[in-house]
């Protein structure tokens, strides 16, 4: 009985995504109804699955079943996201010894058609097509430097979606060797809707965040409290929002949190001083 609600459950997130692959030659209102729905069903479930552990064979089936799911999201069109235009632009123009800090994706677009920009044509076809796509075009880079430089090993959002999940499968395969107590929530985390819907179809970077402050949950119940505080801080570095975390952790992560936090900001602004100047779009985000 067991099994039958984790069959139900990946039946459900492939429908769901039968929905959006069609809705992708469609753009009909219907489609993208019926996968939301559907998706929501599926997640109600999601109590009801982790009380009722499946067998090792249809969790290695649901394992591939769920890998083969992210590929098809990686390959499917974004669900009304555009971010990763902008993290692609920022990469070019580090490609190009342009500062993304100072140089925002619309003043890209005006560089692309005075200069020669790129190598090739094709390349300032494809370059303008991110940045004319890019939201808040006139805005600079936000993002720390780390990401930026990350974002260049992808050269299209089929890649961003690769470089997700290679960094996902490393993370997941180092937390499940060193630390068999976080293996249960690394099951959580691979079969959700949510890693799917807003990592591989809509292409955001808030996986590393995810997978930073998962490694520090590995690294505190393993009780090293320096590892720890070095994913919770790599996290805050990452975004903002990660904060929120730091008030439930003991002393002993806090303090260490703060030494890396600074180390971690230090090192941003000796590489890249323009992210701190008044022209950047950071100060007034």
């Amino acid at each position: 009985m067991n099994n039958i609600y984790w069959i139900f459950y990946t039946v459900s997130q492939i429908l769901a995504f039968s929905f959006l692959f069609s809705d992708s030659y469609s753009n009909n209102f219907h489609y993208e109804l019926g996968f939301l729905i559907t998706i929501c069903l599926s997640s109600a479930v999601l109590p009801i699955l982790y009380s009722h552990k499946p067998s090792r064979a249809i969790l290695a089936i649901l394992c591939l079943i769920f890998l083969g799911i992210k590929l098809w999201a990686i390959h499917s069109k974004s669900f009304y996201e555009d971010d990763f235009y902008r993290y692609l632009v920022e990469a070019k123009l580090l490609d190009q010894s342009l500062d993304p800090y100072l140089t925002s994706p619309d003043e890209l677009k005006t560089l692309i058609l005075t200069r020669d920009f790129a190598p090739s044509h094709d390349d300032r076809i494809e370059i303008y097509h991110y940045a004319i796509n890019t939201g808040f075009g006139w805005m600079t880079a936000i993002y720390p430097p780390i990401v930026i430089q990350i974002f260049r090993f992808a050269d299209n959002p089929f890649q961003l979606g690769y470089l997700f999940l290679i960094s996902e499968l490393v993370i997941f395969l180092i937390l499940a060797m060193f630390c068999k107590k976080i293996r249960p929530i690394l099951w959580v985390w691979w079969l959700h809707p949510l890693p799917l819907i807003e990592v591989y179809l809509n292409k955001h970077y808030d996986i590393w965040i995810g997978l930073a402050l998962m490694f520090a949950l590995g690294a505190i119940l393993s009780r090293n409290w320096k590892l720890g505080s070095l994913g919770v801080a790599l996290a805050v570095h990452l975004k903002g929002f990660a904060l929120c975390f730091v008030p439930f952790m003991n002393r002993k992560i806090i303090l260490n949190f703060i030494i890396f936090y600074i180390l971690f900001e230090s090192m941003s602004y000796y590489a890249f001083p323009s992210r701190f100047a008044d022209q950047n779009s950071l100060a007034s985000f």
